[in-house]
């Protein structure tokens, strides 16, 4: 069972815990009310405008905001700098569980960290694999 809690600091939001039996339905109620990318605490997540407070109980906070935690997908973007003077511009983004987006100079690198992603627990899990590719 999962519990979500909305607190705002004009009086709108009661703070009364409301209880979900599905990730998606606490997803949708935490996103409404705060938005999909919100200012992250290590207990809570603030709206943008730092009116509005979740806390949950149940479930990570990151798994309440960003993509959807079951969703890998990879995005072309506008070419960016990234690192040395000498390294390629990024131009894909992987977007993968919450908020989590690793960056890539190639479709095919992006396609091969996506198809790495989607196996493995982690972020982290996912990363290593991909550093140890031929």
């Amino acid at each position: 069972m999962i519990k979500v809690k909305y607190i705002s600091i004009d009086s709108y939001g009661r703070g009364e815990w409301k209880t979900f039996k599905t990730l998606q339905g606490a997803r949708k109620f935490a996103q409404y009310w705060i938005g999909r990318n919100p200012e992250m605490g290590s207990t809570y997540a603030i709206s943008g405008d730092g009116v509005g407070k979740i806390v949950a109980d149940g479930v990570a906070l990151k798994d309440l905001f960003g993509n959807d935690p079951t969703s890998i997908t990879i995005e072309a973007i506008k070419p960016e700098a990234c690192g040395d003077w000498h390294d390629k511009p990024v131009r894909y983004a992987v977007h993968g569980p919450g908020t989590e987006v690793q960056k890539f100079s190639t479709k095919k690198n992006a396609q091969k960290y996506a198809s790495l992603r989607r196996k493995a627990a982690t972020q982290q899990e996912a990363g290593d694999a991909y550093v140890r590719l031929p």
